[in-house]
């Protein structure tokens, strides 16, 4: 903490003009690389065939994809997941005529196959096209839901222009890690997309409490003009870094430690709620409060909208 009392005075306005700038190019590359490159959307949201497998012994992954290769199997991923004996495979574009078909495949191929011994197929479950499409556009709304009743929080707690503020760094928070997750080509199932809606809460945690740190300032002001926030903001953002900082760093410690030694089935989940804490302390710092700034000096921003010391 004595550490944090050494910097209080750093000039986070000076270099917001600059990373509000640059996050803007990232967001317009990241929507770009997001329209044409798509996501790759796992069987949660496209539909087709899951089967958890366990075999006798531990095989190398590539070994069994050749294996599932021999089946004439397309469109299929395969991955590890619970002990090191078992495995997950997704088989997207799967219809529903055939998942019977290909489970008796693969359970024949592996059980009369002597160097694989003893298998066993130990569930399986079909995900219609139907019901897929439903998860998407009800995870898609969920999102946009979430922003809408945050946005109505912040204003109803400071007052409108606060609630957009932080809509705007939600939004910059999701854009780069959907843009990440598909430069990655990580699998977009539903364990990644409850890591975004945990990054979410998080994030405006965070902006929360330097908001009322600025709201608590303003009340100060007799009279307040625009360039009155200059010192406002940056005294804010200062005072509360230490527990910006300490609360962001003691929890991807929790994170780091369940990305390595959880199971495998969570690392995506582990791996985009580390990189989502990170991008949501950054903008929290520096693009929701920069945007008070913005509002305070292109639209004469004073102290007569709503900032009384609400709950």
């Amino acid at each position: 903490m004595d550490f944090f009392k050494k910097i209080n005075n750093i000039d986070f306005i000076y270099f917001s003009n600059y990373f509000f700038k640059l996050s803007i190019f990232f967001c317009i590359i990241f929507l770009f690389i997001i329209f044409f490159k798509g996501i790759n959307l796992g069987l949660d949201f496209k539909g087709g065939l899951q089967i958890e497998m366990k075999f006798s012994n531990i095989y190398d992954i590539d070994i069994l994809k050749n294996e599932f290769d021999k089946l004439n199997i397309k469109n299929f991923t395969l991955q590890k997941y619970g002990a090191d004996k078992e495995l997950l495979l997704n088989i997207s574009n799967c219809d529903s005529n055939n998942k019977n078909y290909i489970i008796n495949l693969i359970d024949n191929h592996f059980n009369l196959n002597k160097p694989f011994k003893i298998f066993e197929i130990e569930r399986s479950e079909y995900i219609g096209a139907a019901i897929s499409d439903k998860l998407y556009d009800n995870g898609s709304f969920a999102i946009f839901l979430a922003m809408i009743f945050m946005m109505m929080y912040i204003t109803f707690r400071f007052n409108y222009k606060f609630g957009i503020c932080a809509v705007v760094a939600l939004i910059h928070d999701m854009i780069i890690l959907i843009g990440v997750i598909s430069i990655l080509n990580i699998e977009f199932t539903l364990i990644v997309f409850s890591s975004l809606l945990a990054i979410l809460g998080y994030s405006i945690n965070n902006t929360v409490v330097i908001f009322d740190r600025i709201r608590e300032n303003i009340n100060n002001f007799v009279e307040l003009k625009y360039y009155d926030f200059y010192v406002i903001i940056n005294e804010s953002v200062n005072k509360t870094l230490s527990r910006t900082i300490m609360t962001s760093f003691t929890t991807l410690l929790v994170i780091i430690i369940l990305m390595f030694f959880g199971s495998v089935s969570l690392f995506y989940f582990s791996f985009i709620l580390f990189l989502g804490i990170i991008i949501g302390t950054y903008s929290s710092i520096y693009i929701a409060p920069y945007g008070i700034y913005l509002f305070s000096k292109y639209t004469f921003f004073i102290k007569n909208v709503n900032i009384d010391d609400r709950p």
